[in-house]
């Protein structure tokens, strides 16, 4: 899926993310896997894709943050969204910043706890 993602029919690629999301829902793949995929996938011309990884990119962050923060998770996320900011694909920094402001306005990352 990371390496041909872009060439996949937009189909395909939504099962494979749905299965995915499902996966780590049910707690049986490491976040952080999902999530640098799930932000890598931001590249794809796919309006409908990247809406459903936004909100489950959002939603997975404040879930695993829910009962207590997860400090070394949040700054692999951190970084390698700082990553993507630099990224050669727009749509996808553009994406990777409205996370980051969206889990700032939802509370789950301001750093002034």
């Amino acid at each position: 899926l990371r390496r041909h993602a872009t060439i996949l029919d937009h189909e395909l690629r939504m099962t494979l993310c749905r299965a995915l999301i499902l996966l780590r829902n049910k707690n049986l793949v490491a976040p952080i896997k999902v999530l640098e995929l799930s932000f890598e996938l931001f590249r794809c011309q796919d309006k409908l894709l990247r809406k459903t990884l936004f909100h489950h990119i959002v939603a997975d962050i404040k879930n695993v943050n829910s009962k207590r923060k997860d400090n070394r998770l949040n700054t692999q996320l951190q970084n390698f969204m700082y990553t993507m900011l630099n990224d050669s694909s727009t749509v996808a920094a553009k994406k990777s910043l409205d996370v980051i402001i969206e889990l700032y306005k939802r509370n789950v990352w301001n750093d002034a706890n």
